[in-house]
């Protein structure tokens, strides 16, 4: 319940605040993508979820690091 509730919320954060649908769009693509996966890999499908989760939280903040990464080491 937990990876459910703040993973997304995490991965929708930017300079800017929230974005709701980047906040849906992540934890939709986690749920989807971990059913699927669990249930054509007979893998538990709780455990499956969180790691979903988490992917898709720092897949959703590539981005945003890669952004902050290039900024600072522009000169001047």
């Amino acid at each position: 319940m937990f990876a459910s509730l703040i993973l997304p919320a995490l991965a929708a954060r930017g300079r800017e605040g929230y974005s709701l649908r980047k906040a849906f769009a992540s934890g939709t693509a986690a749920v989807v993508l971990a059913i699927a996966v669990s249930a054509v890999a007979d893998l538990p499908a709780g455990p499956f979820l969180v790691v979903c989760f988490a992917a898709s939280a720092v897949a959703a903040r590539l981005p945003f690091w890669a952004g902050n990464a290039a900024s600072r080491t522009r000169p001047g």
